[in-house]
C-alpha cells in the first residue's frame, strides 16, 4: 500500500527496482526541490538525489536500508548532511510507515539549498559567503525566537504569568485586603476636607476656594511662559476700553450742562410793570382787619 501511494504521488520520479510483490521490496525515487521543474533552470531544479530504498523485514519498527546519491549540484559533504537527515525523519518516525516523510525531509533540504554551482569565480565565492552569512544570521534569529517563545511559554504558567492573563481572582482574603486600602483612602479624604474647613473657619471664612481650585491656579512659570503677545493684546484692549469711557462721560457731561450762550445772554425787563401804578388802587389794606 506504501509503494502505491509513492507511485501516485511520485508518477515518474518512482521507480520499483524488483519484480511485482516480491519481498523484501526495494525501489527508486527522484528527489528534487520543485518537483515538474526544469533542471538546471531558473526557477527549476539546480540540485536533484536519488532516493535508494530497500525494506528490510521489521520495518516499520526499524530504519529501512537506503542510499542518497547525487544526480547533479551537489558536494559530497552535502550528500552527507542529506543522509543525516534522511536518519533523523527516519527514527521520528519508526513504527508507522515513514518513507513520505523521509522524502520530504530530504525536499525541503533541497528546496534551501536549491542554488546553481558555482564557476569557481571570486563574485561566486564572494556571493556563497554572504549568502552562509545570511543563513547563519538567520539560524540564530529563528533560535533566538525559539528560546523567547519557551521563555514566555514559562512565564505565563507562573503566577504572575496566570494573572496577567485570567487575572486575579476574587476571594474573601483579597477582597478583604482590597476594602482596607480602599476604606483607609476613603478616612484619610475626609480627614483633609475637615481640617480645610477648620482652617477656614479660623480664617472667617474668606478661604473660599476648593483643592481644585487652587490647583487649577496658573503657577508663576505658566504665566512666565505665557506668550507676550497675549498680554500685550490685553494691554490693548483695556486701554480702548478705558478711552471709549472717557469718552461717553465726557459726552453725557456736556448734555447735561447749559450751553455757554445761554448764561451770558441778558434777558430784557419791561419797567412798565413797575412803574405807573398808584398806590390807592390797592385799597386800603387796613380794611382787610376790620372785616375780620
Amino acid at each position: 500500500m506504501e509503494l502505491e501511494a509513492l507511485e501516485s504521488i511520485y508518477m515518474e520520479d518512482y521507480k520499483l527496482l524488483t519484480a511485482e510483490g516480491a519481498h523484501p521490496a526495494k525501489f527508486q525515487l527522484r528527489i528534487v526541490p520543485v518537483q515538474g521543474g526544469e533542471d538546471k533552470e531558473e526557477d527549476g531544479n539546480y540540485v536533484a538525489v536519488r532516493f535508494i530504498c530497500e525494506y528490510t523485514p521489521l520495518y516499520p519498527s526499524e530504519v529501512p536500508q537506503f542510499q542518497v546519491e547525487n544526480e547533479f549540484g551537489l558536494t559530497d559533504l552535502q550528500l552527507e548532511e542529506i543522509r543525516g537527515v534522511c536518519v533523523g525523519a527516519a527514527e521520528e518516525n519508526l513504527d508507522q510507515v515513514m518513507i513520505y516523510s523521509i522524502v520530504e525531509a530530504v525536499t525541503e533540504w533541497l528546496q534551501e539549498n536549491n542554488r546553481p554551482e558555482s564557476d569557481g569565480s571570486a563574485f561566486s565565492e564572494m556571493k556563497e559567503r554572504a549568502r552562509i552569512a545570511k543563513e547563519k544570521k538567520d539560524q540564530e534569529e529563528r533560535v533566538e525566537g525559539e528560546r523567547k517563545a519557551a521563555e514566555d511559554k514559562a512565564n505565563s504558567e507562573t503566577e504572575d504569568g496566570k494573572r496577567k492573563r485570567y487575572g486575579t481572582p476574587v476571594t474573601v482574603a483579597v477582597f478583604n485586603a482590597w476594602n482596607e486600602i480602599f476604606m483607609a483612602e476613603v478616612e484619610a479624604k475626609d480627614l483633609r476636607e475637615k481640617e480645610q474647613a477648620i482652617a477656614q473657619a479660623k480664617t472667617g471664612g474668606r478661604n473660599t476656594e476648593t483643592e481644585a481650585m487652587i490647583m487649577a491656579r496658573p503657577s508663576g512659570k505658566s504665566l512666565f511662559s505665557k506668550d507676550i503677545t497675549e498680554l500685550l493684546d490685553a494691554e490693548k484692549i483695556i486701554r480702548d476700553e478705558l478711552a471709549a469711557a472717557e469718552d461717553e462721560e465726557a459726552t453725557e457731561t456736556k448734555s447735561t450742562s447749559l450751553p455757554k450762550e445761554t448764561t451770558d445772554t441778558v434777558v430784557p425787563v419791561d419797567v412798565s410793570l413797575f412803574l405807573g401804578g398808584d398806590d390807592d388802587d390797592l385799597g386800603n389794606l387796613s380794611d382787610l382787619d376790620d372785616d375780620e
